[in-house]
């Protein structure tokens, strides 16, 4: 039987039953094993649940972002940002090479064309508008029962509002003459027309009064009589305390031709706009300006009083009725200063202070005026 046994158990038979035991205590092994794991898991379902809170190992944990989720995406953030200034600085470099010389001054021949074009706009607009009112205006010449409502569209137009996005042009520059200017222009062209040009720039204060005292001087002071009236006729077309002393002080040297000129420039004084510059020369320490500006006086309240008002006034000055409003009251405020002059040293301006007086205090031509 023995060797039967040891006959039949081949090599292959004893593998086949190494496997078999093998496999059985892989299958022993493991059922012990889970029921031990069982047995575990049991006890921790019944066991009391524990409601503590943990503590922390260490406090410094309590306020660090280390290792966290919201500390790498801020991470993951910055590293998505530095390519983007990247493309930004690439971008400017870009359009900084796009924007050559020749581009900005293409862009600005255009602007000045637009402007060019928006001021022919505007002033073709003005014209038409111009146009229409004086075409309005005959209109209504015609029309005069339509007259009130032709005037409120008229003045409408008028003011209608201007594009304010059109650009304001600058007032011109105007550079003032000199002296020397003024002086050789006068002198080269000898007319009323140089004269009057030399006045309009003292009034808009191209010219001081200084300078053209000095040219009027110049002028009256010329061995030409032509140049001397020229500077008469600036003497008289602007009247000014000044201008009043220097026409005093030139009438006893100019030739007789302009003598009776110069007298009517000075009675020119004898008007509302004037008379200031009269109260002006009473209180002068040169006694030729004060004699004959209490003669001027004189005369002006004496031809009042004779009516010939209108004689004595400058037509330049002088407009309408003007002339004819003024009568002795205005020379009523000359008494203060006639006063003065009657406690002077001088006899010959006290006699004539006390005239100007008694012309002018008259209660009976006063009251009838």
């Amino acid at each position: 039987m023995m060797n039967l046994t040891e006959k039949q158990l081949t090599q292959s038979d004893k593998i086949l039953m190494s496997v078999c035991v093998l496999a059985l205590a892989s299958l022993v092994y493991a059922l012990a094993h889970f029921k031990t794991a069982k047995v575990k898991f049991t006890k921790n379902e019944v066991s009391p649940i524990n409601y503590e809170m943990a503590k922390l190992q260490n406090a410094d944990n309590l306020y660090s972002l280390e290792n966290r989720e919201i500390e790498l995406n801020y991470k993951a953030l910055e590293t998505k940002k530095v390519p983007a200034k990247a493309d930004v600085k690439n971008l400017t470099d870009k359009t900084k090479k796009v924007i050559t010389p020749a581009a900005q001054a293409s862009v600005q021949n255009t602007v000045a064309h637009q402007v060019t074009a928006q001021r022919k706009a505007q002033t073709k607009r003005l014209q038409a508008q111009a146009a229409a009112r004086m075409a309005h205006t005959e209109t209504s010449v015609d029309q005069p029962e339509n007259n009130s409502k032709q005037k409120t569209n008229a003045a409408q137009e008028h003011y209608k509002p201007v594009d304010n996005m059109l650009p304001r042009s600058a007032p011109p520059i105007v550079e003032k003459k000199s002296f020397d200017q003024w002086k050789s222009e006068i002198f080269a062209a000898q007319s009323k027309e140089a004269i009057m040009k030399l006045v309009v720039a003292l009034k808009k204060g191209e010219v001081t009064n200084e300078m053209f005292q000095r040219l009027a001087a110049e002028l009256t002071a010329s061995k030409d009589d032509k140049i001397v009236g020229l500077g008469l006729y600036a003497l008289r077309s602007a009247p000014s305390y000044l201008s009043y002393v220097q026409l005093v002080k030139v009438q006893a040297s100019v030739n007789s031709s302009y003598a009776t000129y110069v007298q009517e420039s000075l009675m020119a004084y004898n008007q509302n706009a004037n008379l200031v510059f009269l109260k002006q020369s009473l209180t002068s320490k040169d006694k030729e300006v004060v004699m004959k500006t209490l003669e001027i006086i004189k005369l002006g309240i004496t031809n009042i009083k004779d009516g010939e008002v209108a004689g004595m006034a400058d037509p330049r000055y002088v407009r309408g009725t003007a002339a004819t409003q003024f009568s002795l009251t205005n020379y009523l405020s000359f008494l203060p200063l006639l006063q003065q002059l009657t406690r002077s040293s001088d006899q010959d301006i006290v006699a004539l202070a006390h005239q100007n007086i008694t012309l002018i205090d008259d209660p009976q031509y006063i009251a009838a005026n």
